[in-house]
């Protein structure tokens, strides 16, 4: 995938910020500039490395967005959401919240899915009680 020259800072900054010690890092972008872009390239980089991922997100649109920018870099993955059928032995996971917190959380049907990396998108809901 080509990356514009922003992504591929903003990539390199967050490789910096990790080599840290950094445990916590946030990307800020406006709509339009590739955030999800920019997330599948470092999901494709820790998938390489054979390091689990799991995204959370809270919209199926997001879920599905997520999911197609992973399949365009060749990224096999699973989908924890309603109406998807589930992969869980890949090592990435794409997981709707309210799904991981029903099946997790609350019924315990399933187990929560290992995470070397975890991508929260649309991180400013983290608040929320899910």
């Amino acid at each position: 995938m080509d990356l514009r020259p922003y992504q591929a800072d903003v990539i390199d900054a967050f490789g910096r910020e990790v080599a840290k010690g950094r445990r916590r890092v946030i990307l800020v972008a406006p709509t339009g500039a590739g955030k999800t872009v920019i997330a599948s390239e470092i999901i494709r980089a820790e998938a390489e490395l054979m390091r689990s991922v799991l995204v959370l997100a809270h919209r199926r649109e997001i879920i599905a967005q997520t999911s197609r920018k992973l399949y365009d870099q060749g990224i096999e993955h699973g989908i924890i959401a309603a109406g998807f059928m589930p992969h869980p032995l890949e090592a990435v996971q794409v997981a709707s919240i309210q799904t991981l917190d029903r099946r997790a959380i609350r019924t315990g049907t399933t187990d929560l899915p290992p995470a070397d990396l975890l991508v929260i998108d649309e991180a400013q809901h983290c608040p929320a009680n899910t």
